[in-house]
């Protein structure tokens, strides 16, 4: 079974045409201590895996450039340098998207250094500790009760 499955396999994914492909996603993917990381382009509209380098960044990616073509009009990554750097050197004319996850990721991490900045300049003037209001920082004033919205007005009244 698993050698008709890997033939299939072979048949679909050995020469994907690229010709209708515009849109793509690259990312890595961790398999674990032995195999380290891959890194896999994706046909963002047909769900098709293009290509699979080993390792991560810009290496991992040299056998792809050759397959890829000018109508490619828009790639989604990561923040690494490595991959943007790479889009912008062998696909100038497409549109580069940072995907979702990690830029959510960098704006929740910038707002929890913001909140212990403020945390400790309270403290330092003599305000208290303003524990506990992460989750009101990032919930929408439109959803929070009047209870809450009073606790987060006195968490920032000293900002």
């Amino acid at each position: 079974m698993k050698n008709i499955v890997k033939a299939d396999l072979g048949r679909g994914y050995a020469s994907i045409p690229m010709k209708e492909v515009t849109r793509i996603a690259i990312d890595e993917k961790h398999l674990g201590k032995k195999a380290k990381f891959i890194t896999l382009v994706i046909d963002l509209d047909g769900g098709r895996i293009l290509w699979v380098g080993k390792g991560r960044g810009k290496d991992a990616l040299q056998g792809f450039w050759q397959r890829a073509r000018n109508q490619v009009q828009a790639v989604v990554c990561d923040m690494s340098a490595d991959y943007w750097s790479a889009v912008r050197e062998y696909l100038p004319q497409a549109v580069l998207v940072f995907d979702k996850f990690h830029a959510i990721n960098l704006f929740n991490d910038k707002i929890d250094e913001v909140r212990r900045q403020v945390q400790k300049q309270a403290e330092r003037a003599g305000h208290g500790p303003i524990r506990g209001v992460r989750y009101l920082l990032l919930t929408g004033s439109e959803r929070l009760d009047e209870d809450k919205k009073a606790r987060l007005q006195e968490a920032l009244a000293p900002n």
